[in-house]
């Protein structure tokens, strides 16, 4: 059965419309807030006595990005499996969960700080910056990765407060650490006259004092819901039972896959556009920011559906796993609506905004009807992404990814000769078209691990 057909509305139906906003406001909320620090911290870099800061700042924070980005499965991956185990009632593996993908975390972000000394140099070598530049971001990037295996665990402990529909603890943590940040970044650079370097110990200090605040609001919620401290299940026999590892590295290791493919197709995306000539290339760049604006609205809805239907599957009720597709979806694709609306009347005002070059404006209003399109495109492959995030269905994302990645780039050898940018931007939409399709043909499996979940109760 199709998860997008309407059932009757009655008081169930609207408590899950009550706890799907729940989830999906602050999750939006949260999502708006990360662009705030990094406006922040090229206001502070954009004061420095030359140009070298902000840019050392930019590929510091571009290396970075990559790397948490594609570490992004710790926070994915936990937030399924800690929805599924809550909803089969399971305190001590919702302890123990927490307990491994917190070890993997440490384990990650350790051997980031032990390789570190390679990632560095050839990181900023394929970034080929300014040698001054390089030398600044160098100093930014060999100060901040030591904050890697607590970055790292953040993800956990979001992630598994997620799981458990905890997202107004997940927006006070990310709300404080931001905020803290900016303070920190603030008080080092121009109160005691450090540059770059501030920036990055004020990061450090913020991500250490966000995971003792998180750590803080985990415990508290696990001892309100089992009358017993989280360490009281702290035995190393269950942590590092072989079955629970392998379903654990099994499952990041393939949304990690899926991960790496959704940002190689960006990254091919700006390589396509590089090869037509520097105005289109900044033309694509400036019009990507509306595409990515997207994702702070919807991704809301699409962690719903990752908390919601994890639960669901976990309590085996194969009904509410169908009504919370169909109503987190509803919502999604009614803000896809605003978002083409908004995007319709004055997109072209906010590329005005932008920038004040004549030459890309004139582009940018060429091309810009695909950016109003993509909306409606896109909400499915989000939704459907944290539909299958929720039901842990690691290996279909990842194959599904993997197809896509590949049919785009059929599209793109085939379209960007015939119509050169147009081209390129039907390509990418249809690559959002695919990765909805791919994973909506598996999507009865979703239903069927909610029904062998009810078998097995």
């Amino acid at each position: 059965m199709s998860p997008f057909s309407l059932s009757p509305h009655n008081s169930s139906l609207t408590a899950m419309h009550r706890r799907m906003w729940a989830i999906a406001l602050p999750a939006i909320i949260a999502n708006i807030s990360n662009p705030l620090l990094g406006l922040a911290d090229t206001a502070i870099m954009g004061h420095m006595p030359d140009t070298s800061y902000l840019a050392g700042l930019a590929l510091g924070t571009l290396i970075f990005n990559v790397l948490f980005m594609g570490m992004n499965f710790l926070r994915m991956g936990t937030t399924g499996l800690a929805a599924q185990t809550s909803g089969r009632d399971d305190q001590t593996e919702l302890a123990l969960l927490f307990f491994r993908a917190a070890l993997l975390a440490l384990t990650i972000g350790s051997l980031l700080i032990v390789l570190h000394p390679l990632i560095g140099p050839m990181a900023f070598a394929l970034l080929d910056g300014a040698p001054d530049a390089q030398a600044k971001g160098q100093i930014y990037f060999d100060i901040r990765i030591w904050a890697a295996p607590i970055t790292l665990t953040n993800y956990c402990i979001m992630g598994w407060l997620l799981g458990l529909q905890q997202a107004r603890d997940v927006l006070i943590i990310q709300l404080f650490m931001n905020g803290l940040n900016i303070v920190l970044n603030v008080m080092f650079v121009f109160g005691l006259h450090m540059n770059i370097d501030g920036v990055a110990y004020g990061t450090l200090c913020a991500e250490v004092t966000a995971l003792l605040l998180g750590m803080t609001l985990l415990l508290r919620h696990f001892r309100q819901r089992t009358g017993q401290s989280l360490f009281h299940h702290f035995h190393m026999s269950a942590i590092m039972r072989a079955e629970k590892i392998r379903q654990l590295l099994s499952l990041n290791r393939d949304i990690f896959i899926r991960t790496i493919s959704l940002m190689a197709a960006f990254t091919l995306f700006t390589a396509f556009g590089a090869r037509m000539d520097k105005d289109i290339l900044a033309t694509n760049a400036l019009l990507m920011n509306f595409v990515m604006f997207l994702a702070f609205g919807l991704d809301g809805y699409a962690q719903a559906a990752e908390v919601l239907v994890g639960e669901y599957i976990g309590r085996g009720k194969v009904t509410a796993v169908r009504q919370s597709v169909k109503i987190t979806t509803l919502w999604a694709f009614l803000t896809a609506l605003l978002y083409m609306l908004v995007y319709g009347l004055f997109g072209l005002q906010f590329v005005d905004t932008l920038t004040d070059l004549d030459n890309i404006r004139h582009l940018a209003r060429d091309y810009f009807f695909w950016i109003i399109l993509i909306p409606g495109l896109a909400v499915w492959c989000y939704q459907l992404d944290g539909i299958f995030i929720g039901a842990t269905l690691g290996r279909e994302m990842r194959n599904a990814m993997l197809f896509s990645l590949a049919f785009y780039i059929g599209c793109a050898f085939i379209l960007v000769p015939l119509w050169g940018n147009h081209g390129l931007w039907l390509s990418f939409s249809l690559f959002t078209v695919m990765r909805a399709a791919s994973l909506l043909y598996h999507y009865p499996k979703i239903e069927k691990a909610a029904a062998t979940a009810t078998a097995s109760t």
